[in-house]
């Protein structure tokens, strides 16, 4: 719970730093911030595929 608010604070620090009272400039961070995350989600799920299915042909060997 702790590394999640620490992270949280940092992102949100973050996001003040370049957003400042600009509405667009938050919203830009978010999209920007939610890309980020469905990328690095979509590059690990590509290689965690590849040890599953590795994964699968051990136990199916002879």
């Amino acid at each position: 719970m702790g590394s999640m608010l620490v992270r949280t604070g940092i992102t949100m620090a973050g996001f003040y730093l370049v957003g400042g009272a600009h509405w667009e400039r938050w919203l830009s961070c978010l999209l920007g911030f939610l890309v980020a995350r469905y990328m690095i989600k979509w590059l690990t799920r590509s290689s965690g595929k590849m040890l599953t299915r590795s994964a699968a042909e051990t136990r199916h060997a002879p």
